[in-house]
This record gives structure tokens, sequence and C-alpha cells, in this order.
């Protein structure tokens, strides 16, 4: 299940629900929408992870992305 955020903004084609913000594989901060007037989804690009990462004085040591999936849940409950 994956969080998401339900607030409305403003874009270009109007006014739309912000659903989610997530980075992608080569480092792209983006806003997923959804436009109830014209039902559909829209993904903007909104910064890079670089970016954001230098405003919390924070730096990417790595050079690229990755996904990466944590299971401590998972492996908790096998334990048991």
């Amino acid at each position: 299940m994956k969080n998401s955020v339900c607030v409305e903004v403003e874009t270009p084609k109007g006014k739309a629900t912000l659903v989610e913000v997530y980075v992608t594989e080569l480092g792209h901060l983006m806003a997923k929408v959804y436009s109830s007037k014209e039902k559909s989804w829209t993904n903007y690009k909104i910064g890079d992870i670089d970016n954001l990462m230098e405003t919390a004085d924070m730096k990417v040591l790595s050079s690229s992305v990755r996904k990466k999936t944590i299971l401590k849940r998972k492996q908790e409950k096998e334990r048991v």
C-alpha cells in the first residue's frame, strides 16, 4: 500500500488533486495529480533529488537512484 496525499493544486490544465510525490530511478522528483474535470492522471516533474537534498543541507552519495524494497516487517513475521 502506498501513502498518498489529497491536496488540491492549480496546474496548467486547471484545478486537480495532488495524490502522490515520488522519485524516479533517474532521480526526478515527480508529482502525480488527478483532474476530476478531465477524468485523467498527469505526472509533473517538480524537481530533482539532488536539488531537494541541497535544500535540506544533505548530499547525494550515489550517482544513481536505485529502487530498494525493504522487507523488515516480512522478515520479523517469519522469525515468530
